[in-house]
């Protein structure tokens, strides 16, 4: 069975976005909670804007944050961002230096395993493409062949 990330939608990030609002009114300790709770729904989005500025809140808490429990957080979004902005490369290298640093953390090692499917799917469609347009060019240089006999 294939692990699947949730997916954030509209109603559920403007939800989040309004708590967010009202923590930085409120200040204290509920606004790091509300900061966790906006970077997470913003990289589960479906809309790639909203990824990017999950994928910035993430850089920002893995800056600030001194908690190990709330880093490991911060930097497992950060690699869930990369994953739903296709940023395989960065995906990777990202949830590696999650799982050295915290090796027992199975949800980084369920998104190591996607970002692996991700690749290996991206790198099949690519040599997919790549070879259709191969043989796409070898039949119109065969065809300009015959044409000119």
């Amino acid at each position: 069975m294939s692990y699947e990330l949730p997916e954030t939608d509209q109603d559920f990030i403007d939800k989040i976005q309004a708590e967010y609002s009202q923590a930085q009114l409120d200040g204290g300790e509920g606004l790091r909670h509300a900061q966790y709770r906006l970077a997470w729904s913003l990289v589960h989005s479906s809309n790639p804007a909203q990824v990017e500025q999950g994928i910035e809140m993430s850089r920002m808490l893995c800056d600030i944050e001194t908690d190990s429990s709330s880093k490991r957080e911060a930097e497992y979004y950060l690699a869930v961002g990369f994953l739903k902005s296709k940023s395989y490369v960065d995906a990777w290298r990202q949830v590696k230096a999650v799982l050295a640093e915290w090796p027992e953390f199975r949800q980084a090692e369920q998104l190591k395993g996607l970002i692996q499917e991700r690749i290996i799917h991206e790198g099949v469609v690519g040599i997919g493409i790549a070879g259709a347009t191969l043989l796409g060019a070898g039949a119109i240089a065969v065809a300009a062949a015959l044409m000119r006999r």
